[in-house]
């Protein structure tokens, strides 16, 4: 009656650690801090062409991040966000 009742205990035990398991999210940049933006903007006219015939006014948002990839250790990630603010104006 022991040993069943400590297969028993086992098995639950085994079960819980495995939902806890799948439950948990795990993320590649949970050691990551919050995208800040960088004062680093690039505004420019470029294609598409708007149907005024003008080209379209791009702003190039830049943002980075710090992460952990070890003791001490710190890497700077980059993304660049590109939004379109519509036509610019004829030259």
């Amino acid at each position: 009656m022991k040993k069943r009742k400590q297969k028993n205990y086992l098995s639950v035990g085994v079960l819980l650690f495995l939902a806890a398991i799948w439950l948990l999210p795990i993320k590649a940049d949970a050691l990551c801090s919050e995208w800040g933006e960088v004062l680093d903007r690039n505004e420019y006219c470029a294609t598409p062409v708007c149907y005024t015939g003008n080209r379209s006014y791009f702003i190039d948002h830049k943002y980075k991040r710090l992460c952990s990839t070890g003791l001490w250790q710190m890497e700077t990630e980059w993304r660049i966000e590109k939004v379109n603010h519509g036509c610019c104006d004829h030259y």
